[in-house]
């Protein structure tokens, strides 16, 4: 495999309900630009916040490499 693109969920995902979620990943768009707003909250916004504290996950994305 090789890795696109790493990233945390952090605060901000606390902050979302199910169904916000659920919508975020079912959009290939969207999830990249949820990705890009989580970590402006938790570098910006809420530096201190629970996601930076806890283990709140992490999403890689990546793609297969063909041999």
């Amino acid at each position: 495999m090789r890795i696109i693109r790493i990233g945390g969920l952090g605060s901000l995902t606390n902050l979302c309900g199910r169904e916000a979620l659920e919508q975020v990943l079912g959009n290939k768009a969207l999830f990249q630009r949820f990705l890009d707003l989580c970590e402006h909250f938790d570098k910006e916004i809420l530096p201190e916040g629970p996601g930076t504290k806890q283990r709140a996950g992490l999403i890689a994305v990546a793609e297969r490499i063909e041999s």
